[in-house]
């Protein structure tokens, strides 16, 4: 009986042991990037201080869209002139908002979207686009 209770018990460990969901903490990246799909603007698009600039984002992922950061730069410029983050914590996100840019002065401008998931893995994209 105590022979059977070993096998049964290394057995167990062995299952569980070869099962990397059981133990994952679940913030470890693992390489699957969210899908990260930008609409609008378009590269090189031209915006009128009147239009704004519409963003129009699709995202998903296996492990849930955590958070979206959104962030305006004059082209070449470190600060960002709007930024704001979303955390929709789903598979699935479609975002699609219109951001004014009356304070804006005319020149190039880039949009950039970072998309994290529940792991950690991040996602990446940048356009021009241009303001009159």
């Amino acid at each position: 009986m105590k022979l059977r209770s070993v096998i049964c018990s290394v057995a167990a460990l062995v299952l569980f042991a070869a099962c990397d969901d059981l133990f994952d903490d679940g913030l470890t990246p693992d390489g699957s990037v969210p899908n990260l799909t930008l609409k609008a603007p378009v590269a090189n698009q031209n915006i009128t201080k009147a239009q704004g600039v519409s963003i129009d984002v699709i995202v998903t992922d296996k492990d849930a869209v955590k958070e979206l950061n959104f962030l305006i730069k004059k082209d070449n410029a470190v600060t960002p002139l709007v930024s704001f983050k979303k955390t929709p914590d789903k598979n699935i996100v479609e975002f699609d908002t219109l951001v004014s840019v009356n304070a804006f002065e005319s020149g190039t401008y880039k949009l950039e979207v970072n998309a994290t998931d529940g792991r950690t893995n991040l996602a990446t994209k940048e356009v021009s686009f241009r303001v009159q």
